[in-house]
């Protein structure tokens, strides 16, 4: 691993802070009004958010952080323990926020007692984890108390400082911090659970959990850091995972393996199918296959590794990591000046890019809202803001928007950035329906900066085999963070297909001993549209017709097995009518569904089944309305039938001559 890091630093040299600018835009300070460090920010939606730090500040937003209001729960003033007095600290180091309403912070209690015996029997340290309903207005006491004289009792809470809050749901939740425990609840918040982690039975080791994230109520995962109590600032990172619920833990290996202890993990990152965290000394590690594996990144020599604090993702591809890192290399400076260090990616990571924001200080917690908006919050009250605007699909024009099967059709559409054209990543047409599959546009002209709507083109052959009729293919644009827009554009294809009109067999029903006729009336479709020419359209017509007979000849053959009986039909009079007949047979009596296939020139596919009934006695075989004999209205129906069937050898009028004034048709059911 040490190789590999200093493959990263190797590559860093020529660049020296290198600083790769995707778009015009950037972060930008908000005043928050205060000057305790901020520890961890959460927004519900682009306008409402909170933030938390120390010195029990609670910081609220309702424009997006144009305007921030400090917050002191009331609940911080009142004296625990009876009758005891001290001076109270509560430092928060996580929010988080379900919706306007509904919240929980987390920290640390320090209770700075007077006299020494006045620490017991309470702890003078303890996390805490406070709830609000209103928005903040006003907070209860969660964990470890209902009210705080609960402290002195001898369940007193083993958590002495909560890091990380992290909720699945309004139900079900879990809090990490110092110590050989983790918090759960499974009833928002009303109790909590103490459950061990069990992590290390060595006594002199210690471990501290600094991030947890849930992808369901039974599998999650924690990051932190282990040590030795007598050796504390030596510190090796770690991350475990459960499948059931917190009952198990397993330690996840970290690829390539390493001997050396990886720095301490600060913050874990849960998507869909993707997973990261990231610690001090630079270290970055994304979920893969093998463990979680280190992702590189480009760092100039001249400067200490950076100390990641937190990482955010708006996908599987676009997220941000910030922390801090030492001004330089200075043996003599007792306090080096910290500079806040932000990093993105577009990629899940396989590329991490420094961002250029190099002012001192310090930042902890990050929030994302999407593809559009990010607040990081720092040291001496440092909330800075990132705005990425969405691009905007002005307008489409296909050209043209009626195009035949088989030809070209431009695509043109119209896109801008508020953020200059510069950030639109891609712009595309899913042209699939029209057999053309997904097209990426490219920008016509494109000058950086610039905010108006620029013309992306490409072009999509239209599919021989594209259906008839008006196509919506959806657009969309995209850009360097991810942010979209999404628009149809509508093209009218004209094309002609094969279609399977009817389908009838004489006789029908038949008896079990009977030579039937199989027929299909088939046409080639080609409707006519309004200004335009019939002789442009891609030439079409019959390729094939057949039918399965399988079933008939009562065959037992599976769809893997090389004994389906398909037959080709055939239209000697060209008149549209294939034929097939099906020579005497001894078929078992029932209904049978014959699978009929048309297949043109443009490669059209039409099915029809041809429903014919065998019974086990003779019956009329021109009693074709069914109603006990064979008179002047079958002569009808037969008449209309009988100048468009080929009777393959068969004297039809000869048959109907014989049949014609039966009284006695034995009537099959339908």
């Amino acid at each position: 691993m040490k190789k590999i890091l200093f493959g990263m630093l190797l590559m860093g040299i020529v660049l020296v802070l290198y600083v790769p600018q995707l778009s015009a835009k950037g972060w930008e300070y908000q005043q928050s009004n205060v000057h305790d460090n901020l520890t961890s920010i959460s927004f519900v939606d682009s306008n409402v958010g909170w933030a938390v730090g120390e010195n029990g500040v609670i910081l609220s937003t309702t424009d997006g952080g144009e305007n921030w209001e400090i917050m002191r729960p009331h609940i911080l003033d009142i004296v625990p323990g009876s009758g005891t007095s001290c001076t109270r600290i509560c430092n928060f180091y996580s929010v988080s926020f379900l919706d306007k309403n509904n919240g929980w912070a987390a920290g640390e209690m320090h209770l700075q007692r007077l006299q020494p015996e006045d620490i017991i029997p309470a702890p003078n340290s303890f996390g805490v984890i406070l709830f609000t309903s209103d928005g903040g207005l006003t907070w209860e006491c969660q964990y470890p108390c209902s009210v705080w004289d609960d402290i002195v009792s001898a369940n007193r809470p083993y958590m002495k400082k909560i890091n990380k809050l992290f909720f699945l749901n309004a139900q079900q939740g879990w809090a990490v911090g110092e110590g050989f425990n983790y918090l759960a609840t499974g009833d928002g918040g009303r109790t909590w659970q103490e459950e061990s982690i069990g992590f290390w039975a060595i006594p002199e080791i210690r471990h501290t959990l600094t991030s947890t994230q849930w992808v369901s109520s039974v599998q999650g995962w924690v990051c932190g850091y282990q040590y030795n109590m007598f050796s504390p600032e030596i510190r090796s990172g770690f991350i475990a995972g459960t499948k059931d619920g917190g009952k198990t833990w397993t330690i996840d290996p970290f690829y390539p393996p390493t001997f050396a202890p990886v720095g301490a993990q600060m913050d874990l990152e849960i998507q869909l199918s993707s997973a990261w965290s990231v610690g001090e000394e630079g270290y970055i590690f994304r979920r893969g296959t093998d463990g979680w594996e280190m992702q590189s990144y480009i760092w100039p020599l001249s400067l200490p590794l950076p100390d990641f604090n937190a990482v955010g993702f708006a996908d599987d591809n676009h997220g941000w990591i910030i922390g801090s890192h030492k001004q330089g290399f200075d043996p003599g400076a007792a306090d080096p000046l910290e500079i806040m260090t932000i990093f993105r990616t577009d990629n899940g990571g396989e590329d991490w890019r420094y961002f250029g924001w190099n002012d001192p200080g310090k930042l902890n917690g990050i929030d994302l809202i999407g593809f559009t908006d990010a607040w990081a919050a720092g040291d001496d009250g440092r909330i800075i803001h990132y705005r990425n605007n969405e691009p905007q699909i002005c307008f489409e024009n296909p050209d043209p928007q009626t195009v035949y099967a088989g030809d070209i059709v431009g695509l043109n559409v119209y896109v801008k950035d508020l953020d200059g054209n510069d950030d639109i990543k891609t712009v595309s047409v899913d042209a699939r329906s029209i057999g053309a599959g997904i097209i990426t546009l490219k920008p016509s002209w494109q000058i950086p900066g610039d905010r108006r709507c620029v013309l992306y083109v490409g072009e999509a052959e239209v599919s021989s085999q594209a259906s008839y009729g008006m196509h919506q293919l959806p657009i969309k644009a995209i850009d360097n963070d991810g942010a979209s827009d999404s628009a149809v554009m509508e093209i009218f294809v004209i094309t002609s297909w094969v279609e399977i009109q009817s389908t009838w067999a004489i006789p029908n029903p038949a008896g079990p001993d009977d030579k039937i006729l199989l027929a299909a009336k088939v046409e080639i479709i080609a409707p006519k549209v309004e200004g335009y020419d019939d002789n442009n359209l891609p030439y079409n017509r019959i390729e094939k017709v057949s039918v399965d007979i399988t079933e008939l000849l009562q065959v037992d053959c599976t769809p893997d097995m090389d004994c389906i009986m398909i037959v080709e039909m055939t239209d000697p009079d060209n008149d549209g009518v294939y034929t097939y007949v099906v020579a005497p047979f001894m078929a078992l009596p029932g209904e049978y569904k014959l699978p009929i296939t048309a297949v043109d020139t443009l490669g059209h596919v039409a099915k029809k089944y041809l429903s014919l009934k065998i019974c086990d006695t003779a019956t009329c075989r021109f009693d074709i309305i069914r109603d006990g004999d064979v008179d002047g209205a079958d002569l009808a129906h037969f008449a209309g039938y009988y100048s468009m069937i080929d009777g393959g050898g068969v004297d039809l009028l000869k048959l109907f001559a014989q049949e014609f004034g039966s009284t006695d048709c034995r009537i099959m059911p339908m």
